[in-house]
């Protein structure tokens, strides 16, 4: 079977045989075009002939063992010219005409060569493909061996043909411009074949479940204290906690190129491999998987980035700490990274609030959701499409971040916490439970009270043993609005009446309902909301930690005890699946009890789990800020809802 030049050059490639080509070195371009479809180019002089104050000298073109044409010249560098020019010409007509019957020469069929079209890659990225080969060759016990099959080409553009073989096993050969070059892809296409026949697991797991994962090399660090590096940071943790750290190298590709593969063994234990251009750089990022590894397990307490009112000293967690600590420091950590990503200063904001999550079998603690903010839009710019936010408080935005987490979930599949249930809908599997942080008492019911009132100001209790305060019942335990433009809260009076879009565009006051009064309505119907009821069993927080303004009592009346407090009991009107869920209660051992006055700017943030940088929003006209990419609708407004 044979196979014509015109069946194999394709017209894309062709391009270069136009007459702009022509007016540069023919000789050149003829060379390229060979090189670029593996056939050597080769323009011989092959006779000559008359006087010798006139000589005509005859070149032919051939690609590979094919003559393409011959031409006459008065010198060799004429002849040669004129026969590359002529066989780009024939070549682009034959090309064009489209069939093989323009004369264009047959070129017999060579041996199985992978395509230099197709992109080889090494299936292993993180290990130089030729001694992964090897490597296998030995855990195998098959030898390997590189064979050169030819090398074709002109000396300044040679062609290489290798194969390699696995004990009795030949693969596919590949040509490359260089030895060392084609004997890679050869053993690439090797390491290819054998993982999919599934015969590399065993040695060189899956990047996603290794033990040992590739990290993308980084360019900046951002873990750690800031200005001071990771690595002198981790090793001061390892010095106080006695504990012995080193780093393990290895490099991998060309000398011109290197590739550090660094990881850090601290004690006993191993963490993952960061790939970088340098050592020194390869030694940072290694550092900082092990700060943040620690930091999640809540073993490393990552200094803030953003200078606030309260500073950290530390940055080794304390010997004692407890839950609401960890809690605390996870939303912290995050919050400051996601200050770090934000074109926007946001000196003055009053309020932080995150939602984490807790995987009790491996002890992490990891925030699905943030928000910063404390205020509403104005009435004047709300609208009935869904696409401008109403209430840009903390807690508030951390809520509807968690709800797109549990979009998130529904879209990917790949994240192994929920399970069905026997109601056939999703739940999330035990030992799996959500925490909110707020950085104060939310507004509204909650913040009822002055640093001077007592009844259980600076303990913990769990929901079995909720000591509400009632010592009020005329101001306390109301439902509360935010007032707009507005800080703060006022009662709801009983004659009010459910406000219209038409009443507010012709004047009347926006109400927006107070964060405790909304964190009491998830305390009944779970934070998932109506739509996501339809696919998830009810999801409730845990335990509810404050970073300062924190009375129990006060608290525990605001966010739940209040329910069971009236004459009729809710949980039996409820639904199956329904109950009023108790939280835990907390508050951070660091407490900041500095009373901030000024009023905070109206400048949100929102972030959920899967999101790339967060998102900065103008709480009173409930959009972004035109300082931000993609300005515009926010990713938290009820029109974004997609259900699937």
């Amino acid at each position: 079977m044979t196979y014509t030049i015109c069946s194999q050059w394709k017209a894309a490639n062709m391009n270069m045989a136009g007459r702009k080509n022509l007016n540069k070195n023919a000789i050149s371009a003829f060379e390229e075009y060979g090189v670029q479809h593996r056939q050597p180019p080769k323009v011989d002089i092959v006779s000559m002939s008359g006087p010798p104050h006139k000589p005509v000298f005859v070149a032919v073109a051939r690609l590979g063992e094919t003559e393409i044409c011959n031409e006459r010249g008065n010198s060799k560098h004429e002849a040669r010219i004129k026969a590359a020019e002529r066989a780009l010409q024939l070549l682009s007509v034959q090309n064009a005409s489209g069939d093989g019957s323009s004369g264009c020469n047959e070129v017999a069929e060579s041996p199985p060569v992978e395509s230099s079209e197709e992109v080889i890659s090494n299936p292993i990225p993180y290990k130089d493909p030729v001694s992964a080969l090897m490597e296998y060759g030995q855990f195998a016990k098959h030898e390997v061996s590189f064979d050169l099959i030819s090398q074709d080409g002109p000396p300044h553009m040679p062609i290489f043909t290798m194969a390699v073989k696995l004990g009795s096993q030949v693969y596919p050969s590949v040509k490359g411009g260089s030895a060392k070059e084609s004997k890679k892809l050869a053993a690439c296409v090797a390491l290819s074949k054998l993982k999919k026949e599934g015969a590399l697991q065993a040695l060189f797991p899956d990047t996603k479940s290794s033990a040992l994962p590739v990290g993308k090399v980084k360019t900046k660090s951002t873990l750690g204290i800031p200005g001071k590096n990771p690595v002198s940071v981790l090793n001061e943790y390892a010095q106080k906690s006695s504990i012995k750290l080193r780093f393990e190298s290895s490099q991998t590709g060309p000398p011109h190129k290197p590739v550090f593969n660094v990881y850090a063994v601290l004690g006993e234990e191993t963490f993952p491999v960061m790939s970088a251009a340098s050592k020194k750089e390869g030694n940072v990022q290694a550092a900082e998987a092990v700060l943040k590894a620690l930091a999640e397990r809540g073993q490393y307490l990552m200094p803030k980035a953003v200078t606030t009112q309260s500073n950290t000293t530390n940055s080794v967690m304390p010997v004692a700490v407890n839950h609401y600590d960890k809690v605390a420091m996870a939303a912290g950590r995050k919050v400051d990274e996601l200050l770090l990503q934000t074109p926007e200063s946001l000196v003055g904001r009053k309020v932080t609030s995150a939602i984490v999550m807790l995987d009790r079998e491996t002890g992490v603690y990891r925030v699905v959701s943030v928000g910063s903010g404390n205020r509403c839009v104005k009435g004047s710019h709300i609208t009935d499409d869904g696409t401008v936010l109403n209430d840009s408080h903390a807690e508030v935005l951390a809520r509807r971040g968690f709800k797109r987490f549990l979009y998130y979930l529904l879209r990917t599949k790949d994240l192994p916490i929920i399970e069905k249930s026997r109601q056939r809908k999703w739940r999330f599997k035990e030992g799996i439970s959500f925490h909110l942080y707020i950085s104060t008492a939310p507004c509204g019911d909650g913040a009822l009270f002055t640093h001077s009132d007592r009844g259980a100001a600076g303990t913990c209790c769990s929901g079995s043993e909720h000591r509400p305060v009632f010592s009020n019942l005329k101001t306390q335990g109301l439902l509360r609005a935010k007032q707009e433009n507005g800080e703060g809260t006022i009662p709801v009076e009983p004659e009010f009446v459910t406000q219209t879009y038409d009443g507010i565009q012709q004047g009347g006051r926006l109400r927006v309902m107070s964060c405790s009064d909304k964190i009491c309505q998830w305390n009944v119907l779970g934070l998932q909301g109506a739509l996501l009821s339809t696919v998830y069993e009810p999801v409730y927080l845990q335990s509810i930690v404050l970073g300062n303004l924190y009375n129990a009592g006060h608290l525990a009346r605001a966010v739940c005890c209040r329910i069971d407090h009236s004459t009729t009991p809710l949980q039996s009107q409820l639904p199956c699946g329904y109950h009023v869920n108790h939280p835990d209660l907390g508050v951070t051992s660091h407490q900041d009890t500095t009373r901030v006055v000024e009023k905070a700017r109206p400048l949100s943030i929102n972030w959920s789990f899967g999101d790339k940088e967060p998102e900065i929003t103008d709480g009173t006209i409930g959009k972004t800020t035109k300082t931000v990419a993609g300005s515009g609708v926010l990713e938290l407004c009820k029109n974004l809802y997609e259900f699937l």
